[in-house]
């Protein structure tokens, strides 16, 4: 028997839930329930599964994963709750910002420090197709309850 399965028998285990998104509903349901001691232990695990239909796609882990993210944002945010409670938020930040360029760096500060002070903030960003707009956005977009880039609000496909 797995952890989830083990310790939470209400709940299925990974391995019968047949969609990464059911995964995530799980999840986001520990999360709210106070059912996951150590958050990000279960993510960094199966971080895989749980974004595993963003990954095939948009053909990276790092906008699939960044993508799951936000939609489980989405989920916590129905009940008050964001990823940054569960410090899910936090490290995934650090560890983008080490893989951004200046730009996307600059853009991403701006973002977050209108976060970090409760500021309303609204961007455009322009650039050549290729260049990391969208996961850019996309991940600074986690910082705001109810953010959403461009893409997801008018379900614009990132190609």
């Amino acid at each position: 028997m797995d952890l989830f399965s083990t310790r939470f028998r209400r709940q299925p285990s990974p391995s019968v839930l047949r969609t990464p998104r059911q995964l995530r509903w799980l999840f986001v349901d520990l999360l709210v329930n106070d059912c996951v001691p150590a958050p990000m232990y279960l993510w960094t695990k199966f971080h895989h599964e749980l974004s595993l239909d963003y990954i095939l796609e948009h053909a990276t882990d790092a906008l699939g994963e960044n993508r799951a993210l936000a939609e489980m944002q989405d989920y916590l945010g129905e009940h008050g709750k964001s990823l940054e409670q569960f410090g899910l938020l936090s490290e995934r930040a650090a560890i983008a910002a080490h893989q951004m360029n200046n730009e996307q760096l600059a853009i991403f500060t701006e973002i977050v420090t209108a976060a970090m002070h409760d500021q309303d903030l609204l961007l455009f960003i322009d650039g050549k197709a290729g260049r990391g707009k969208t996961a850019t956005a996309a991940f600074a977009a986690l910082l705001y309850a109810g953010g959403r880039t461009t893409h997801s609000t008018f379900k614009v496909r990132a190609r």
